[in-house]
């Protein structure tokens, strides 16, 4: 009752969760609950302060903005939500770099809190529910599947689980790896400051493929006199951290990775060079394919690394139904549907 002369920024402020949830004020007239000025404030949206974008002189200086009728969101060009693939049962969007899954408790947005205000500003033609079947670190851009009902959002939390989502990763390194190509596999466990280690035992072990290749010459980037690597990598499972794990087992740790590498060589670039590239997985007897090459990013632009990514995945493969990469059977994938379908049609929309 004498809280009428409160701002919301007091309440925020002074008045914990609880209280300011049950607290009635009177404010243009209307008796409202508390709990309608505090989540706003909870909810709004703030500039990415994603650590790649501190010393790059290349990164984009313009920005585009997604609104909604409540909230607006900042992403930089070139770093955007965007939807790859459409179906009946499922949505698949590009997910951009420095984005968190779940909101953060600053106020800046998640990966749904994004796609709800897109939705609302009509950016996505469909409006219905949305369920998440995987997720993708805050460092990481690409490739991420949303279901459009409950037994898409089964189906497809099954197919992860019995290792029938075909999964690829691209990822750059300013270092050596002690091999060029082969499997990572070994438990993880958590370690200190927030990250995970690889453990030599494999009673429930994180398996990943993977094949590398030089890309450039990096002192030309301005990065160092060591020559960028460009990975190409196929986990089998979906841990935690896992690809940033395995690249740092191999002493090749992801370029820009604010845990994982040094932390002089992280600032030194505009991003974490991570990309979730491409998917294969059926819906029912729908077979779904997706490649989106990274559209953010000062290195995974460098003329040497788009002509190595090219030579892997080139044109038209999403409609290719068979066997992808047989030349290189480490990460050789073909997909397959669930064990009870009829395997004779498919359908690549």
């Amino acid at each position: 009752r004498n809280t009428c002369s409160l701002t919301n920024s007091h309440i925020a402020s002074h008045c914990s969760k609880k209280i300011a949830y049950s607290l009635h004020i009177w404010r243009d007239g209307f008796c409202t609950r508390a709990k309608s000025f505090v989540a706003p404030r909870i909810r709004q949206a703030k500039p990415l302060n994603h650590e790649t974008r501190l010393r790059s002189e290349a990164t984009c200086s313009s920005v585009d903005t997604i609104k909604s009728s409540k909230e607006a969101c900042w992403l930089e060009e070139g770093n955007m939500f965007r939807a790859l693939k459409e179906t009946s049962d499922v949505l698949v969007v590009y997910k951009p770099a420095g984005v968190p899954f779940h909101a953060d408790p600053d106020g800046t947005f998640g990966v749904m809190q994004h796609i709800r205000a897109m939705q609302e500003d009509h950016q996505i033609d469909y409006s219905g529910k949305l369920f998440s079947v995987h997720r993708l670190d805050r460092v990481t851009s690409g490739a991420l599947i949303l279901a459009k009902n409950k037994n898409a959002a089964s189906e497809l939390a099954d197919a992860f689980r019995q290792q029938r989502v075909q999964k690829y990763y691209l990822a750059l390194s300013a270092h050596k790896p002690k091999k060029k190509m082969g499997k990572i596999v070994g438990d993880m466990t958590r370690s200190r400051r927030k990250s995970w280690m690889l453990l030599r035992s494999k009673s429930n072990p994180a398996s990943t493929s993977f094949i590398s290749q030089p890309a450039f010459a990096a002192d030309a980037a301005g990065l160092s006199a060591r020559s960028l690597r460009m990975f190409l990598l196929k986990p089998d499972t979906g841990r935690t951290h896992q690809i940033r794990v395995a690249m740092k087992s191999l002493g090749a740790p992801v370029l820009g990775d604010p845990i994982y590498s040094r932390a002089e060589e992280a600032k030194q670039v505009d991003r974490t060079y991570l990309h979730a590239l491409a998917l294969r997985f059926y819906v029912g007897k729908q077979l779904i394919q997706v490649v989106t090459p990274p559209t953010h990013g000062v290195c995974f632009q460098l003329p040497h690394v788009k002509a190595a990514l090219e030579g892997l995945f080139h044109d038209g493969i999403e409609n290719d139904a068979g066997v992808w990469l047989p030349d290189h059977s480490v990460v050789t994938s073909a997909v397959r549907p669930a064990p009870s379908l009829d395997h004779d049609l498919y359908v690549v929309p």
